[in-house]
């Protein structure tokens, strides 16, 4: 719903900020959100989108709610909904090109279970922070593989002290979180080596 965004056009006035929704309901409130905070929107270009690994139209819940799921990944059926609607897609990539974009400094993902669909793109790009849900609509083992394959590229960072963290630490506090709860957010920057 835009706080996010607002929050870091707020701090980072010259910075350009892209901000995407799929949810028609939700993108609708993003909108009205930028119209009440005039003094922080000027550096948002809001998208109605859905980021995904391919480019073309996919069917997403379309009820006012933060937990929104495209229905082609699998997960469809870990949230009832009656309630779908077609959208456009594009993969990150994609999006990154047609948006000029030589780099990212930071990207916050939360897109209900289907960040894995984004491991090839993730290591693709020139990317350097990255905040990601992980949740557990896919199994923590699916969750833990594509972490690993994050850590090619990334280093993982704990959420309040950010001292790195090898594959190994963050695997446990994956594994024990997500045992207790529905979802982690995975902090990681870019590994220089």
């Amino acid at each position: 719903w835009g706080e996010c965004s607002i929050h870091l056009s707020s701090k980072y006035k010259e910075a350009t900020i892209f901000s995407i929704e799929g949810s028609y309901k939700n993108y609708d409130v993003f909108l009205k959100n930028l119209q009440h905070n005039p003094e922080f929107n000027s550096n948002i270009n809001p998208k109605h989108l859905i980021i995904s690994d391919s480019d073309g139209y996919a069917e997403i819940s379309n009820d006012l709610s933060t937990m929104n799921i495209v229905r082609n990944n699998n997960l469809a059926n870990k949230i009832k909904s009656n309630n779908y609607t077609t959208v456009k897609s594009q993969s990150l990539s994609t999006f990154i090109k047609n948006n000029n974009i030589p780099f990212i400094d930071f990207i916050k993902i939360d897109i209900e279970g289907s960040e894995l669909k984004l491991i090839d793109d993730l290591l693709n790009s020139d990317i350097k922070s990255i905040q990601i849900e992980i949740i557990n609509y896919n199994s923590i083992e699916e969750n833990i593989n594509f972490l690993l394959n994050l850590n090619k590229r990334y280093e993982f960072h704990h959420p309040i002290s950010w001292k790195i963290l090898n594959f190994d630490q963050i695997k446990i506090m994956v594994e024990k979180h997500l045992n207790h709860n529905p979802t982690i957010d995975i902090f990681l920057s870019k590994n220089n080596k």
